[in-house]
C-alpha cells in the first residue's frame, strides 16, 4: 500500500509480530535455482528425502504447521545439512540478492508465513501487483517447514482465504520458491 517508486523494491510485508517491530517481507517474484528473479512461475526442487535432524517435524494438521514462523532459522538448518545439489530451494534463497546489503539474508518462508499469506492474500496480491511483481500462485510454493523425512509443507491458497492454506508434499517435487527476509 505504501509503495515508493523512488526506492528499491525489496518485497511486500507478509507478516508482522504483535508489537509491530519485527516481521518478514516476501520478494515480489519467484526465483530460479540460481537465485535470479523470474517473471513467471519457476520450478525448483526442495531437496532430497531424509530427515534433517536439527529441523523440527510438524506432523499432523496444517494448523500445527502454521505455528512455525522461523523462516531463517529453518533455512539455516537446511543449508547446514547439505549443499545446493542436496537442497536447491533453500540455497536458491541464499543466492537471491536484489541489493548488496541484503545478500545472504533471504530465506525459505516457514509454514506460518505461508498461512499468513493465505489469510491476507488480497492485500498481499495487491502489493505484488502495485510494484510490478508476479502474483502469488494459487498452488504450491515451498515452505521451510518439514512435515517428516519425505515431505514438507507447501502453500495452497484457497478461494476463500480461510484456514492455513497448507498441504504436505514430497520434497523431490519441483515448485515455486519465494524468498522472505526478516526485519
Amino acid at each position: 500500500a505504501n509503495y515508493n517508486t523512488s526506492k528499491t523494491v525489496l518485497g511486500v510485508v507478509v507478516y508482522i509480530t504483535d508489537g509491530g517491530e519485527h516481521g518478514q517481507i516476501m520478494a515480489p517474484w519467484p526465483i530460479d535455482e540460481s537465485g535470479n528473479k523470474s517473471s513467471a512461475s519457476t520450478s525448483v526442487e526442495w531437496g532430497q528425502s531424509g530427515d534433517i535432524s536439527t529441523l523440527p517435524n510438524y506432523l499432523g494438521t496444517a494448523e500445527i504447521a502454521a505455528r512455525d514462523y522461523d523462516s531463517c532459522g529453518n533455512t539455516d538448518k537446511i543449508v547446514a545439512a547439505g549443499d545446493a545439489s542436496a537442497y536447491p530451494a533453500a540455497w536458491a534463497t541464499r543466492y537471491y540478492a536484489p541489493t548488496t546489503e541484503t545478500a545472504g539474508k533471504w530465506c525459505l518462508p516457514a509454514a506460518g508465513i505461508m498461512s499468513n499469506i493465505n489469510s491476507n492474500q488480497t492485500i498481499i496480491q495487491n502489493g505484488f501487483a502495485a510494484m510490478g511483481g508476479v502474483l502469488f500462485p494459487s498452488c504450491c510454493p515451498y515452505s521451510s517447514t518439514e512435515y517428516d523425512k519425505n515431505n514438507v509443507w507447501i502453500s495452497l491458497l484457497n478461494s476463500t482465504g480461510n484456514g492455513p492454506g497448507l498441504i504436505s508434499s514430497f520434497k523431490y517435487i519441483s515448485s515455486d520458491v519465494r524468498p522472505v527476509m526478516e526485519f
